[in-house]
């Protein structure tokens, strides 16, 4: 493995320009997505990086936090990113590494330099073990070979980051 480290900090960091991110280290429980939370989307991006590290796919760079686009909504994220060259990644089907995105606007998308494609068929919360499978296909085949999801579903915390991220846009410009 290439990657930098095993947490998102080690991982390079997390959030830059008008970002709020998980630079303090806070890591809150898989099982914790409450209102508390500040970023309540951390214990799934946790719960992936995970899944992918056992999957033996350890991203280079892990960054989560919020951003917003001029004129746009706040949008909590997770972006993970396999640079080019990385010895997991077929380097005919990446040459420019491999990234892997989830907004809670968007759910789960992967980028190939200006290409940007959505994951088909998969949940904005699906469970870590599906978003792994998914990125080891695409890290052997490309593009180029569908995915198809051997089974659909949500991550076991769903509801409660659903409640979670219910109560964070709630607040609106207060976070």
């Amino acid at each position: 493995m290439t990657a930098r480290g095993s947490s998102p900090q080690d991982a390079g960091g997390v959030g830059w320009g008008d970002e709020e991110g998980t630079r303090d280290g806070s890591q809150p429980s898989a099982g914790g997505a409450t209102r508390a939370l500040t970023l309540p989307h951390l214990p799934y991006a946790d719960a992936v990086l995970a899944e992918l590290t056992l999957s033996g796919l350890e991203p280079d760079r892990v960054d989560a936090g919020v951003r917003r686009e001029p004129g746009g909504p706040r949008e909590l994220y997770v972006t993970t990113v396999w640079s080019p060259g990385h010895p997991d990644l077929d380097r005919a089907a990446w040459p420019d590494g491999l990234t892997l995105s989830w907004s809670h606007l968007t759910g789960w998308s992967t980028h190939d330099g200006d290409t940007v494609r959505a994951l088909a068929d998969v949940d904005a919360l699906a469970p870590p073990t599906l978003i792994a499978d998914a990125v080891l296909h695409l890290a052997v085949h490309g593009q180029g070979i569908p995915w198809l999801p051997p089974a659909g579903g949500r991550w076991e915390y769903a509801a409660d980051l659903d409640a979670a991220i219910d109560a964070f846009t709630e607040r609106g410009a207060d976070w």
